[in-house]
């Protein structure tokens, strides 16, 4: 249903539809027309007199051949003091040189040429906040990429489909179907990431597998060994 509402910038009255409850701002407060090539576009009604360009190209053109004024320029040489007084300092890590500014030679601890290198710091004794690695060994390695490039040849080879039921995966989150281990994760270590001891199952088919983990529980009594 269309109905009248009236604009919060220039009071004036507009038509729009009922379920569009949000709107507040009628057409001629949210568009304006580009200096350069004419063509009207969409605004935020805070910059109705501020911006006057449609695109970055636009904007280009507008500011060719324009001479700032001398306060302008003046105010950013102001605001740019002492960005040029930084140091060539190593990476902690890679021993790669890199040029730091000087704000953030206080903040931080080490210097550091990219993020990955600072991960990698982060997880060695070098880091003087380091308490040791707390994080099981296993789950790391569940974790990694080695462990997912794995688990996604296995899938792919089996089509994405159990090989004991041939139930095919519907592609749900959580997934509805596992890489499973042939030969158990913790009995062959060597055999962790071969492909061939791989294979798909569905979520029913894998509980049912004597290498599960609750099924090494309920079953080591019954001399079964515990994996």
């Amino acid at each position: 249903m269309i109905v009248s509402k009236e604009c919060v910038l220039c009071l004036g009255k507009f038509k729009t539809d009922s379920c569009f409850t949000n709107h507040k701002y009628c057409r001629k407060c949210t568009t304006t027309t580009c200096e350069i090539c004419n063509n009207s576009f969409s605004i935020k009604p805070k910059a109705k007199n501020t911006q006057k360009y449609c695109s970055r190209d636009c904007f280009k053109v507008g500011m060719s051949g324009r001479i700032q004024s001398q306060e302008f320029v003046d105010k950013r040489a102001k605001s740019n003091t002492g960005r040029k007084t930084g140091v060539v300092t190593q990476c902690t890590l890679c021993k790669k040189e890199k040029y730091i500014y000087p704000y953030k030679i206080s903040k931080i601890i080490g210097n550091f040429c990219t993020k990955t290198c600072f991960a990698k710091w982060s997880a060695i004794a070098l880091n003087p906040k380091w308490k040791g690695d707390s994080y099981p060994k296993n789950k790391r390695l569940r974790q990694s990429g080695k462990y997912r490039q794995w688990r996604k040849a296995v899938l792919l080879r089996d089509n994405f489909s159990c090989v004991l039921c041939q139930y095919k995966s519907k592609g749900t989150k959580p997934p509805d179907i596992n890489a499973d281990h042939i030969k158990a994760w913790y009995l062959y270590p060597n055999h962790r990431f071969e492909i061939s001891n791989g294979r798909t199952l569905c979520l029913p088919c894998h509980y049912k597998t004597e290498s599960y983990g609750v099924n090494q529980h309920t079953k080591g009594k019954s001399g079964i060994i515990k994996t």
